[in-house]
């Protein structure tokens, strides 16, 4: 960077979609950026599939691949069409687009940690050099960062796809299967139900994906490789040729990090993966232009490092999403607690609900209000036994429903900044 020390107004440290992307917004706002990654060239490496009703109306171009006028839901027996439009993210030139935008406020550095001095943070590289800044934006991801480790981890959501092309049709002529929870015969047992998470790329190409939507520990991505090899064969598919394979292992339903003075997450680093869902891009994206705007007017008035923190967390965590969270953790422990069938039977109920009530809960940013009304409607249209089961784990494992529904304080997401 041609000097041991340099002095931004923010730095962003993480290039995937949420760092590139408040950097991005933050440049054209006249803010003066820097976004530091260890690996800047990589690109994005993630399948990302998003609703596209989620991400209407962005600041940035989101490229897409493929467009699914519904989402299949398989389970066993029963099938749900959701009459939603579902898009594949192209990756590549959505990385591009951004790269095109930063220029060289990309840079390639990894972060060991941050210092304070004064009214600055000082982000330490590992090469000896460091960049001070009135704001750093810990954009690193959902495993560890800036903010500190993630601690316990609830649940973990594992999966295993491959991009491919095929002989025969895995998807039994879907263009888009949202979730396939049907058995595989000769598979090997999961500790946790794994379903099929599939698209159709062209006329003999897929993306086809184990998954474990959350599972506690978590399952091995080796179980999952071999789960989907067998629904292959079961389905009597085959495999001419690989062009990528992923791997992804996404912590879910972790506390929300503490808000340290000039230091704030943002995105997965920030507790806004889904935590009975693992999706986290729409919402990330959503809200990065008014996050952008936070701090881009705190640095023009000359607003403290912790004030602008400040501003940024009410904006990512408003107090009744913050406990619209802690409802959707409860939710998280139901799943955690089904079975195979059970797990079946809660979908075929979950996706029966109204489109509006579904795409609430799935949302990630629905108040705690409107949680608890999609919460209590699947109670109401549930079997009894079902019922029973969701009561008993309301009072063995609900104590953060319990909070989020009767209490009012501000909790972590508006606690104390330290500094």
């Amino acid at each position: 960077m041609g000097s041991s020390e340099e002095v931004r107004q923010v730095v962003v440290v993480g290039a995937g979609p949420a760092g590139r992307v408040l950097g991005v917004l933050l440049a054209r706002r006249g803010v003066d950026v820097v976004v530091v990654d260890p690996a800047p060239g990589k690109g994005f490496v993630n399948t990302y599939g998003v609703w596209a009703d989620e991400v209407e109306g962005l600041e940035v171009d989101l490229p897409v691949r493929c467009r699914f006028g519904e989402a299949l839901v398989r389970l066993g027996d029963e099938e749900k069409r959701l009459k939603r439009e579902y898009l594949r993210v192209d990756r590549e030139a959505f990385c591009e687009g951004l790269d095109g935008e930063l220029g060289d406020r990309l840079v390639e550095g990894s972060v060991v940690g941050v210092r304070r001095s004064g009214a600055e943070v000082w982000v330490e590289l590992e090469s000896g050099e460091e960049i001070g800044a009135v704001v750093v934006v810990d954009a690193s991801g959902g495993k560890a960062g800036l903010c500190g480790e993630i601690g316990v981890v609830p649940g973990v959501q594992t999966a295993f796809g491959i991009e491919a092309r095929c002989v025969g049709d895995p998807l039994d002529g879907a263009e888009m299967v949202l979730m396939d929870y049907g058995e595989i015969e000769g598979a090997i047992p999961s500790p946790a139900p794994t379903f099929l998470y599939g698209m159709r790329l062209g006329e003999d190409r897929y993306f086809l994906e184990e998954t474990v939507l959350v599972a506690r520990p978590a399952v091995g991505v080796e179980v999952l490789a071999e789960r989907l090899w067998a629904r292959l064969e079961a389905l009597g598919v085959e495999v001419v040729e690989i062009y990528e394979e992923e791997r992804c292992w996404i912590p879910m339903g972790t506390d929300l990090p503490p808000v340290q003075g000039g230091v704030v997450a943002f995105g997965a680093s920030a507790g806004v993966i889904h935590p009975a869902t693992g999706y986290q891009l729409a919402r990330t994206l959503g809200m990065a232009g008014a996050v952008a705007d936070v701090i881009a007017a705190g640095v023009e008035a000359g607003e403290s490092g912790q004030e602008i923190v400040r501003g940024v967390w009410a904006v990512v965590w408003p107090e009744e999403v913050a406990r619209g969270r802690e409802l959707l953790r409860f939710g998280q422990e139901v799943l955690l607690g089904l079975d195979g069938e059970g797990t079946r039977r809660f979908f075929d109920v979950f996706f029966g609900l109204p489109q509006e009530d579904w795409r609430a809960y799935l949302s990630g940013g629905a108040s705690h209000r409107r949680v608890a009304q999609v919460m209590w409607r699947l109670f109401g249209e549930a079997s009894m036994e079902m019922r029973w089961g969701l009561a008993r784990r309301a009072l063995v494992d609900g104590g953060g429903m319990w909070r989020a529904l009767l209490k009012s304080s501000a909790g972590r997401a508006g606690g104390a900044v330290h500094g």
